[in-house]
């Protein structure tokens, strides 16, 4: 038995030379380092020369992610990435090159057919784009130059040309853009009297679905302050609710997540 167990232990020795040393760090639902009791996600690592070549995994052990980084501190992706839903089931393939994306881009429908490919050269869109409905039918063809749509051809789920859509990718935002967004919040926004008098002040972070109607649902505040300022966050989201156009996924209309931080300050 000895020698048996000496030869074991000398191949392990041998694979570890190989393999070099193999981390495991624990990530929250913000990504930031915990413990294991608090984890979210977990990632293993293994050395491969200056970088590493990692897998992200889901509490139940099945994979979320697999790529690689070329540098020491895991911040410049390298190489083919593959995410994975919670079953195991791919979910989008893409390859990088020096941190940007560059090459294949293939995203799928958790069902395992394709729902779009195209392809990416210095983390920009550059040539042909197809995306498909969840029956196979085609709902986009697009051609890409330096991240910007220069053709598009769009259809309808029975295969009929769609003529309601001129974008292969756009996300939903509120009518005005960003700073008619952030008049929106001003003008609607109510400190509530009881939190002036006890001088509450902080950020309320609130989450939101958009639809496809543009309407809004599943809002959510995920960072709290004081119950009225909460529920004050959650009203004044609620009121832009119907006015905004719905996001566009491979010429299809789709749902959109959004996450908005109010402040509330008392000057």
């Amino acid at each position: 038995m000895k020698p048996l167990l000496s030869l074991a232990f000398l191949s392990l020795g041998n694979l570890s030379a190989v393999a070099q040393t193999q981390d495991t760090i624990y990530y929250n639902e913000a990504r930031r380092d915990t413990t294991a009791a608090h984890a979210s996600y977990y990632r293993t690592r293994i050395r491969q020369g200056t970088g590493w070549q990692v897998t992200d995994h889901y509490l139940n052990g099945k994979p979320q992610m697999t790529g690689g980084f070329s540098d020491d501190s895991c911040h410049i992706r390298q190489g083919i990435y593959t995410w994975y839903d919670s079953t195991g089931r791919p979910t989008r393939e893409s390859a990088y090159a020096d941190n940007k994306e560059n090459g294949k881009d293939t995203r799928y429908y958790s069902g395992g057919q394709v729902e779009m490919s195209g392809n990416f050269k210095n983390g920009k869109e550059d040539g042909d784009f197809i995306a498909y409905y969840p029956n196979g039918k085609i709902s986009g063809k697009a051609k890409f130059v330096n991240g910007k749509q220069v053709r598009g051809d769009f259809f309808n789920e029975d295969g009929s040309v769609n003529t309601h859509i001129a974008d292969f990718i756009k996300d939903s935002e509120f009518p005005g853009g960003p700073q008619e967004w952030m008049a929106f919040l001003s003008r609607n926004l109510r400190y509530p009297k009881s939190a002036v008098r006890n001088e509450i002040e902080g950020e309320v972070v609130v989450q939101f679905i958009v639809t496809e109607e543009g309407k809004l649902t599943g809002i959510t505040v995920i960072k709290s302050v004081d119950p009225e300022l909460d529920a004050e966050a959650v009203r004044v989201i609620s009121r832009s609710s119907g006015k905004w156009p719905p996001a566009i996924y491979g010429g299809r209309l789709v749902k959109s997540y959004k996450r908005q931080p109010i402040n509330f300050r008392l000057r």
